[in-house]
């Protein structure tokens, strides 16, 4: 068992699972379908439309877990103070930076009470957007505002997805089909867009998964992968530590 207490991975892993769980109840109940609308310039528009509200639930749960492994991290570090002998440490912080030199920078302002050797071992996880992403994204996403962390992507469920698809367009216009993609003010996925006068036939099956929006710098994507790897390397992180601390004989 870790020295600053019981390992927090698994707790993490059970707010991640606990969005899992809710995202998929939430879209198993079929918030939504297709719609067609035709606009004043007789351009029709074809997609998906939302008509259930996304709970904010969703972003709570993401928060949660996300300040939870940051914490683990800076209890982490205090601990560590702590056992080497700082009453009351103030800069044990694991370190984050957006450059590499701005790393170097904070290991030595921000982890003075701790013990070279486990400065070093922080240092080594390169907590910088151009070296250990998932940790400099965590950082990030921290200070994201948590009602616009999330959102749902529409994307065809492969080659199988389309099962059919015909199209035709007129001397006038045409057809123009879409990757899938969230308009967050509208709650819907637009996949064509078709021309007065042409003619457009479809039978797509859609799946969908929730994704972190683009925030901060941080690049958007699949929100149980993207926590998943964040978890995995908060654990890589308490899991050496104690190695190093039983190493230099703290433990």
């Amino acid at each position: 068992m870790p020295i600053w207490g019981p390992d927090p991975t698994p707790i993490d892993k059970q707010h991640i699972r606990r969005l899992e769980k809710r995202i998929h109840t939430f879209f198993k109940k079929k918030p939504g379908g297709p719609f067609a609308e035709t606009d004043a310039n007789g351009i029709t528009t074809h997609g998906f439309k939302f008509t259930r509200k996304i709970p904010d639930s969703w972003a709570d749960v993401a928060v949660e877990a996300i300040e939870a492994l940051r914490s683990a991290l800076d209890q982490c570090g205090y601990a560590v103070a702590v056992r080497a002998g700082v009453a009351a440490p103030k800069n044990a912080y694991f370190p984050f930076a957006d450059t590499p030199a701005e790393l170097d920078a904070n290991v030595k302002g921000r982890c003075k009470d701790l013990p070279p050797e486990i400065s070093s071992l922080f240092r080594s996880f390169d907590s910088q957007e151009r070296g250990n992403y998932p940790l400099w994204a965590l950082n990030k996403l921290c200070n994201a505002n948590k009602h616009r962390l999330l959102m749902p992507v529409g994307i065809s469920s492969g080659n199988a997805g389309v099962n059919r698809m015909k199209m035709a367009g007129s001397s006038s216009g045409g057809v123009r089909v879409f990757t899938p993609t969230f308009d967050r003010e509208k709650k819907q996925i637009v996949l064509a867009k078709i021309d007065a006068g042409s003619h457009f036939e479809y039978d797509v099956n859609l799946s969908f998964f929730v994704a972190f929006d683009d925030f901060n710098g941080v690049k958007g994507g699949p929100a149980f992968g993207i926590l998943d790897a964040i978890a995995g390397e908060v654990d890589r992180v308490l899991r050496a530590t104690e190695a190093e601390c039983r190493r230099i004989g703290l433990i």
